[in-house]
């Protein structure tokens, strides 16, 4: 089994991993509230789609937890994986200002970077956390520069990216936990991700240069 919380093959076998996944969907209601009183200009049409992305990370979320087929993981990973590139890309382009071309360079090598722990490292790793490496890097070279720069939110990502490690750390230590504790510790991971994908965007609605 994947999870310290499923026992069996049913599809309510993970109710609170399951469930827990509503953070995410909350998350993208409160963003949306954001950007509906937005009042700097019309609204970029790339935060809509990472709002949609975060429901998305959610639904996706749910029917791994619940129905626990290969289709269901596909659906879980693909808008993590899409959320990712576009906000890195937002990110880059509306706060850092960077060119496209130092874009595009640094969108290259964080897939390469990812095709490198696919391929080199255990898939199992850290209870399969060792996929969300060049994420954690990523977000920290984003805060590095956003310090570089004097960003009003770089100590924001700098916290945001210590928020992630936690958060993978209870994914990590899910299975370490089954004895001790049978829920398990994954639906933290869902909790504390709502928590930083919502800082995120805050971070990039209010930083972000749009005009």
């Amino acid at each position: 089994m994947e999870y310290c919380e499923r026992l069996d093959v049913g599809f309510w076998a993970e109710p609170v991993n399951a469930l827990s996944n509503a953070a995410f969907l909350i998350t993208a209601l409160l963003l949306l509230r954001i950007l509906r009183y937005r009042q700097q200009g019309d609204v970029p049409w790339d935060f809509y789609l990472l709002i949609l992305l975060i429901a998305g990370v959610g639904l996706g979320s749910f029917l791994w937890h619940t129905f626990a087929t290969q289709w269901a993981e596909l659906a879980d990973k693909l808008p993590i994986f899409a959320f990712m590139l576009v906000f890195f890309s937002s990110y880059m382009a509306r706060v850092l200002r960077l060119s496209w071309r130092l874009i595009l360079f640094w969108l290259a090598l964080f897939l390469l970077l990812n095709v490198a722990v696919k391929l080199s490292l255990p898939a199992d790793l850290f209870n399969g956390s060792i996929m969300y490496l060049p994420a954690l890097l990523a977000l920290l070279m984003m805060a590095f520069a956003s310090v570089r720069q004097r960003l009003h939110g770089a100590m924001i990502m700098f916290s945001l990216t210590g928020l992630f490690c936690v958060a993978v750390t209870f994914r990590s230590i899910d299975q370490l936990l089954c004895d001790s504790f049978p829920l398990g510790s994954h639906f933290i991971w869902h909790l504390l991700n709502a928590v930083m994908l919502y800082w995120l965007m805050r971070t990039l609605i209010r930083s972000a240069h749009t005009t």
